[in-house]
């Protein structure tokens, strides 16, 4: 995400990257707990981000090609990583980044006010999330479960497309083609919304609430396996480990 914010300071001739810049990276990543938040809360992301394009500032070439970062950022990022260990969290995730962003006084925060995604209620979505996926399980099912659900391949191949155009723009904002860039940019900006709008399509035919008991089933069943592992003196693979908002999937 750093990466985008600056990217993105860069491309509108910021000398320096704001909390702006990491809230717009947010929303361009078009993925993540943070990004889920943001609909959670019911924030309209599509205004969102004109609103803050809306906002002073220009695009253009920038007269320092690595913007530094803000005092403002510096306490953003100090409150996002703060939050991270109050947590117990592992990483510092894109939940925590908005928390960050929330608390911030210089304008990103303002305008997350306006969509009523303040800190208090950021932080009491996330503990409802982890409080869901945290109950005990029920005993395990005597009949099979049904295969996990699968993601379908043109989500999957969108995915593919906004990847290597992501790649194409680092390569054209490092040669400083910000015309190229502005270009590449828009089109991952359409491939986006379309990946949006199917994943919106296609989680509305799926049951939430039965997927997610079966990820609490799963992750109970990975918790008394590596317990069982513990007796038994096996050191369990990296590949056998408990995913949940909060903890990072090996690569």
């Amino acid at each position: 995400m750093a990466t985008l914010a600056e990217q993105d300071a860069r491309s509108r001739g910021q000398e320096h990257v704001i909390p702006k810049n990491y809230l717009l990276a947010l929303l361009e990543e078009g993925e993540g707990f943070g990004w889920d938040l943001m609909r959670l809360i019911g924030i309209p992301l599509d205004q969102l981000r004109e609103e803050l394009n809306r906002e002073p500032g220009h695009p253009g070439e920038p007269t320092n090609p690595a913007p530094a970062a803000t005092s403002h950022l510096t306490h953003m990022l100090q409150v996002a990583h703060a939050e991270s260990t109050a947590m117990g969290a592992e990483h510092l995730g894109t939940e925590h980044i908005l928390l960050g962003l929330a608390a911030d006084g210089s304008g990103a925060g303002q305008v997350l006010a306006r969509w009523h995604a303040t800190p208090d209620r950021i932080r009491a979505e996330i503990h409802g999330i982890l409080t869901l996926t945290s109950h005990e399980c029920p005993p395990p099912r005597e009949q099979p479960v049904e295969p996990p659900i699968a993601v379908p391949n043109d989500i999957h191949e969108l995915g593919e497309l906004i990847d290597r155009l992501r790649k194409e723009k680092e390569i054209a904002v490092d040669n400083q083609d910000f015309e190229a860039a502005a270009e590449i940019r828009g089109a991952e900006k359409d491939l986006l919304a379309q990946r949006a709008d199917r994943i919106r399509e296609w989680s509305s035919q799926i049951d939430i609430l039965a997927l997610v008991q079966e990820l609490v089933t799963l992750r109970h069943q990975i918790a008394r396996l590596h317990q069982l592992a513990a007796t038994q003196g096996i050191a369990l693979p990296a590949e056998v480990h408990d995913v949940r908002p909060g903890t990072e999937a090996p690569s």
